[in-house]
């Protein structure tokens, strides 16, 4: 066996691979179809809109459970989830001004040990990318996959300004989730290393912008654009567009011509 051969390759502790934002986002729409109930993830996959044997699936239940968003719930032997008390507790606080909910979020964001971990590590007073990454990758006794560095870091800060987290805010952690979601992330991230997360990360939508989706099987088209845009810039964008489909096309020829031998 080679040198090479017997290296052992680096795997990145468990993290949520989505922020809190889309994860509040994807326990909203099982609410709306589920409520307290307990489902399977085939359920699940049609309330996200992704095929049932999509690995999205598993992934996004892997993130909701470790922000302690979601708890299995086993019954004659099919697996099934719900959503946790927290959860529940976000849904029926939805306005953005509820003081309950700023706090239900803060519990959220960091309710994933590694999120806790740093957090209490600096005091709530996070330092720059580089220093993150020094620490993920060199100094912690678990170190990150370097691969997977950055995108960790950018959920981390994109949950934790979801949040409005504060560096003095004190939060206890969500009851019962915690360890479970740590095992089970670790079991999905399991030879995964490779993939990018499911669903794509949204820009913050920004004041005087708006936004649509379009949802494919695997995954969504989304555009934001500025509301003062103007007739000869749609021009513009209309132009763009068609480019970007031509590409799209190429793209799709390529991937069903058949391999040469």
């Amino acid at each position: 066996m080679t040198a090479e051969g017997n290296k052992k390759r680096t795997r990145s502790p468990a993290y949520p691979f989505i922020d809190l934002e889309e994860a509040i986002r994807y326990t909203r729409l099982a609410y709306e179809q589920e409520d307290r109930h307990p489902f399977t993830l085939e359920a699940a996959a049609s309330h996200w809109d992704y095929k049932a044997t999509s690995s999205a699936v598993n992934q996004i239940v892997s993130a909701l459970k470790q922000f302690g968003l979601l708890i299995e719930d086993p019954a004659n032997g099919i697996r099934r989830v719900r959503l946790s008390p927290l959860a529940l507790d976000l849904m029926v606080h939805d306005g953005e001004s509820d003081l309950q909910r700023r706090d239900l979020l803060k519990k959220a964001a960091l309710n994933p040990k590694l999120h806790r971990e740093i957090w209490d590590k600096y005091g709530g007073k996070l330092p720059s990318d580089t220093s993150l990454k020094i620490y993920l990758l060199r100094e912690r006794e678990v170190p990150f996959n370097k691969d997977q560095v950055d995108r960790f870091i950018t959920q981390l800060r994109d949950s934790i300004r979801f949040a409005n987290l504060a560096p003095d805010d004190k939060i206890p952690p969500a009851e019962g989730a915690a360890d479970e979601a740590e095992e089970d992330g670790k079991e999905r991230n399991e030879g995964r290393e490779d993939e990018q997360p499911p669903p794509s990360r949204r820009r913050p939508m920004q004041p005087g912008t708006k936004e649509d989706t379009y949802t494919l099987d695997d995954g969504q088209v989304v555009i934001q654009w500025s509301e003062r845009i103007g007739a000869e810039e749609i021009e513009d964008v209309e132009s763009w567009m068609q480019i970007v489909i031509r590409k799209m096309k190429r793209a799709a020829q390529k991937a069903d011509e058949p391999e040469e031998d």
